[in-house]
């Protein structure tokens, strides 16, 4: 074949033959019965990228099993957030990274856009059960990051489990990562919400027989809703596991972290406050877009909102500012007027101010604050 390669010259079996002489016969026959041709390459190409993939999770299966065996000091809930984490990224490698032309994708979209349109589709993700807020934000979309910002006790953590309450409430599935509250505390604040009980008399086991009556009802349409709560200590690769698994059974699904500064992600050495809450934000981010999922990011503003005259948040006050802002498709701030002025005349009232949309408007909204049961409502207008 050499030899008739380097005379320019084409080859078959005949001219091997030819070449080699007779006695080669049978050897080139085998050769070419062996030998794979181009009828059956997506086929062949499948199974080196299978043989690829086996040899990738092989891999992370024996660095896992070198953490297992190395790392003395971790905890084995970390160990297993990291292994899982090493087999997610070999498994990721399933998918191959695509590139789509103007014109397959203009397409694709004006007929889903037809499709959606037909069934009455309104918009590719989940509605928050806020009118006025739907209208300025369009929800939440599948891909995006939210971040919900506020001030201590300005209800960022109601206003989350709120907008959980009304999404699972259409069917869909919700899941809360509370690295703040239990639990038990999350399961307290939607069953006084849903049946807008005081709760502070829930907590003092003093409600009265109709407000009994009233949590018995909720409660019935509560555990009828597809939410999952996790607590504890927990790292954005526990969450990426979780979501991942979360996904594979039932999708679309929301996603709920509470909150971003007490994600347990090991802070580098050398790692500033803004670079490490930054990343994690980032990190945030790509899950969405990877899931294709809307993750709502809960975070805490910084105190120089206290130290100014108008407090009414801007988007320098997230802590860490920079990086946070850039790992949103959304930011929502919330700011009660009340919570600074006794004699506010807004009061039982919350601004929802929009700082950033990366689609969209900007604005504001406003929602009633319904203190007693910790919950947000749509406010009605004369």
């Amino acid at each position: 074949m050499l030899k008739l390669y380097e005379k320019h010259q084409h080859f078959d079996p005949v001219m091997l033959v030819e070449e080699s002489g007779d006695g080669m016969a049978e050897y080139i026959a085998e050769l070419m019965n062996e030998t794979a041709t181009s009828a059956y390459a997506e086929q062949y190409a499948s199974k080196l990228h299978d043989l690829y993939i086996r040899r990738e999770l092989h891999k992370a299966c024996s660095e896992g099993l070198k953490i297992v065996s190395d790392d003395t000091e971790t905890s084995a809930a970390e160990i297993a957030a990291s292994v899982d984490s090493l087999i997610l990224t070999a498994s990721k490698k399933i998918k191959s990274v695509s590139t789509s032309g103007m014109d397959t994708l203009a397409i694709e979209r004006y007929k889903k856009y037809l499709s959606d349109s037909t069934k009455g589709k309104v918009f590719e993700g989940f509605r928050t059960g806020y009118t006025d807020l739907d209208y300025l934000i369009e929800g939440l979309g599948f891909s995006e990051s939210i971040i919900l910002a506020a001030r201590p006790s300005m209800g960022k953590t109601a206003l989350a489990l709120n907008i959980c309450r009304n999404v699972a409430g259409q069917g869909f599935p919700v899941i809360v990562f509370s690295l703040e509250m239990r639990k038990e505390r999350v399961a307290d604040r939607f069953l006084c919400a849903e049946a807008m009980v005081n709760s502070r008399d829930y907590r003092n086991r003093a409600l009265s027989d109709n407000a009994v009556d009233d949590l018995e009802y909720a409660m019935e349409r509560l555990i009828a809703m597809p939410i999952k709560i996790m607590d504890g200590t927990i790292t954005t690769a526990d969450i990426k596991s979780i979501v991942a698994r979360e996904v594979s059974k039932r999708w679309p699904l929301l996603v709920i972290v509470d909150f971003l500064t007490l994600i347990a992600d090991k802070r580098g050495a050398n790692t500033s406050a803004h670079e490490h809450y930054g990343g994690i934000a980032k990190k945030i981010q790509f899950m969405a877009r990877e899931f294709n999922v809307p993750i709502m990011l809960l975070a805490q503003l910084n105190r120089e909102v206290e130290r100014r005259t108008v407090k009414k948040p801007v988007l320098s006050d997230l802590r860490e500012s920079g990086n946070i802002e850039e790992a949103a498709d959304k930011v929502l701030f919330i700011y009660r007027d009340e919570y600074y002025n006794e004699n506010s005349t807004d009061r039982g009232i919350a601004e929802i101010i929009c700082a950033k949309n990366r689609d969209g408007e900007t604005g504001v909204v406003k929602l009633a604050w319904q203190p007693n049961y910790v919950r947000f409502a749509n406010l009605a207008y004369q």
